[in-house]
């Protein structure tokens, strides 16, 4: 992981690669399905790289991956069009244990709450995009943002600029009351990082410009991180090489922690646990409750659906004995009391039901009936068909630069 860190520090990487390697790279990723990719609503040809969670799971991490964080290609041209922030890491995850990366000279800057904005020059134009879709509704914003209040005349068309959209509707943690552009940092055409006093500068073009800050020792910000609120996310250090990484403060990875429970997987958890769901969605914040609440009523209807199929199928064979069902069931397509493919998991229950077991059993956590019947309804992948993530959620799986 070092030598990875230290590969994609200081000079852009897609700026060094040769052009039909690195795009070739990045569609091999995309077969692999640990890259994606999204075409320009207006120019097909430009394609922007993001990579997917797949390879955060997998921690599948490479130079290719590690650069497609909103990387833009020219296809047709064959030209580099954007280049974001490489990907870095949050402190605890390189270097709780490896002190090899904690360089003497850094600077420290605010690490804002918001979405990164990827400000570049296209077709006779300025336009902005986040890591991953040209149209996403911050982008949009983000679009109407840049034409009220930044002077793009006194920005070059070749340099890549990186900004955090802040605005009251995007919020994610933090609380802003404001519409803006938050400079962070730029990369030339050569992809090299722009000096910090030159960002500055560009508040006359109406960028708001991140807040930096004078720590002079690493374990003061440490310390710091224990101490301040929810109103602060935390903060990125730059180090001498270019190498960034992330601290967060301890409240906001708490809020975090808590705002991860919430997805189809550990809701599904929680039911087949048999845990107290009103305990649970009473202890979440008000902006996840509408997607609980989703996930909830898809994952009982299928329990429900699933539990009456059962109990239709137990009322159907009723008459007949265990021998005789055991029968019907190794000789289901002839069957005349079910098709084994129209009853393909409720017929799994129909022996424990018939003798009662189903019911004793069902609700009491750790039964070998109830957890049977809960693998029946797992989301696979966390994904649980007729549920999609709202905007706030997807919005805070994507709070990184």
């Amino acid at each position: 992981m070092n030598e990875l860190i230290r590969t994609i520090s200081g000079r852009h990487p897609a700026r060094i690669i040769d052009f039909d390697y690195l795009y070739n790279q990045l569609k091999k990723l995309e077969e692999d399905k640990y890259v994606f990719s999204n075409e320009h609503p207006v120019f097909p040809y430009l394609k922007i790289f993001k990579y997917a969670q797949r390879t955060v799971v997998n921690n599948y991490w490479n130079i290719y991956t590690a650069i497609s964080r909103g990387l833009i290609l020219d296809t047709q041209n064959k030209k580099i069009v954007a280049t974001p922030f490489p990907k870095f890491w949050n402190y605890g995850e390189v270097c709780s244990n490896n002190s090899e990366l904690i360089e003497p000279e850094f600077e420290v800057y605010n690490k804002m709450d918001g979405s990164l904005g990827i400000l570049y020059y296209f077709g006779d134009e300025w336009r902005i995009t986040t890591c991953g879709s040209f149209v996403s509704e911050q982008a949009i914003k983000a679009q109407n943002i840049l034409r009220k209040k930044i002077d793009t005349s006194l920005l070059d068309k070749g340099t890549t600029y990186l900004t955090e959209i802040i605005y009251p509707e995007n919020k994610i943690v933090v609380k802003y009351n404001n519409d803006d552009l938050y400079l962070l940092a730029a990369y030339d055409k050569y992809g090299y990082e722009i000096p910090f006093e030159k960002i500055q500068n560009l508040s006359s073009a109406g960028f708001k410009i991140v807040e930096k800050y004078n720590f002079k020792e690493f374990n003061e910000i440490l310390e710091q991180s224990k101490k301040i609120g929810i109103e602060k996310e935390g903060w990125v250090i730059k180090f001498k090489n270019g190498h960034r990484l992330k601290i967060k403060g301890e409240e906001y990875c708490y809020y975090q922690k808590i705002m991860e429970q919430v997805t189809p997987l550990h809701i599904w958890r929680r039911l087949k646990d048999n845990e107290n769901i009103n305990q649970v969605r009473n202890s979440l914040p008000e902006e996840s409750l509408k997607d609980f609440d989703n996930i909830l009523k898809i994952l009982l209807d299928k329990a429900n659906t699933l539990l009456n199929e059962i109990e239709q199928l137990t009322d159907r064979v009723k008459n007949i004995s265990d021998k005789e069902l055991g029968l019907e069931i190794q000789h289901a397509n002839r069957s005349m009391f079910f098709y084994k493919r129209e009853f393909k998991e409720s017929v799994k229950f129909i022996f424990s039901m018939r003798k009662g077991v189903f019911s004793k059993e069902f609700d009491k956590r750790d039964s070998s009936v109830r957890n049977k019947f809960f693998e029946v309804i797992k989301p696979k992948n966390n994904i649980l068909e007729g549920y999609e993530p709202s905007n706030i959620l997807n919005r805070f799986k994507c709070v990184e630069y």
